[in-house]
């Protein structure tokens, strides 16, 4: 993985939600960059929308949300030296199965940082 700074714009950034988030496919929210008080919708690839509310934020560290009335995922993202980063997806207990899903946003994720690597994305 690459820098914090770099992971940490790509996991807040409605904008890429979609390009990552493999249960994501539109996303409706007036903060491109969540916040502590960010909600918003996103609609399913099945084309359901559902409301998210942002529970936890900690900058460049973590965040989790609710989506509808059931708390999802937390993303937590580590410093591991120089240019290195680890991202770590928490789930509750009984969304075990959804495990699938976070490790093929992990690796998305991963080419996106890749790819902007040199980029400043908050321009």
């Amino acid at each position: 993985m690459a820098d914090t700074e770099i992971v940490w714009n790509i996991i807040t950034d409605t904008h890429l939600w979609p390009q990552w988030g493999p249960s994501v496919s539109v996303v409706e929210c007036a903060d491109r960059f969540i916040n502590a008080k960010s909600r918003g919708r996103l609609q399913t690839p099945l084309g359901v929308w559902l409301p998210f509310t942002i529970t936890a934020f900690e900058d460049m560290h973590f965040w989790s949300w609710r989506i509808g009335p059931l708390e999802a995922t937390g993303h937590r993202v580590r410093q591991e030296g120089l240019n290195r980063s680890i991202l770590i997806f928490s789930m509750p207990w009984w969304s075990t199965p959804y495990i699938l899903v976070c490790n093929r946003a992990l690796r998305r994720i991963n080419k996106i940082a890749e790819s902007y690597a040199s980029i400043d994305m908050r321009q």
